[in-house]
Formats: C-alpha cells, structure tokens, sequence
C-alpha cells in the first residue's frame, strides 16, 4: 500500500482577513436594500438596512448605516415596467 499524505482541515494563518465574514453580509444587506429601497425617505432606508443586518446577527454601524441610506435614497427609483 501506498502511504497516505496527511490531511489538515486548520488553516494556518488564513486566507481571508478578519471580519470579512461580516462584511460580506453587509454588502449583501445593502445591495439587496438598494433594489427594493432606492428613492425611499432616508428614514425608511436607514430602518430597513439596520433591521436586515440585525437579523443576520450583524450589529450595525450607525455612521455607516446613515451614509448607505443616504445614498440609497437619493438614487432614483426603478422604473416601473
């Protein structure tokens, strides 16, 4: 029989940097709230992207969070098909 190589399932030193779990989340949030959400009041925006990150066990950035909703609001909204 031939000799086996040995399997390590831990990673040394990784190969993603720390928190891009987290921000991966937060780019999925933010764009998923700028499709359903853009041109909306700031307000409503900004409620949105802190409810979606809060249930995908993200706190969020309350800086952060204002300038994605200020952005999102000030794109126009889709056009209507």
């Amino acid at each position: 029989m031939e000799p086996v190589a040995s399997v390590s399932l831990a990673s040394t030193g990784g190969s993603h940097p720390p928190g891009w779990q987290l921000q991966l989340r937060v780019d999925y949030v933010v764009n998923r709230v700028m499709r359903t959400h853009r041109g909306q009041p700031d307000e409503v925006v900004r409620g949105v992207i802190e409810q979606s990150l809060r249930s995908l066990g993200v706190v969020p950035n309350d800086r952060q969070v204002a300038q994605y909703a200020a952005v999102i609001a000030d794109m126009p909204p889709w056009p209507k098909r």
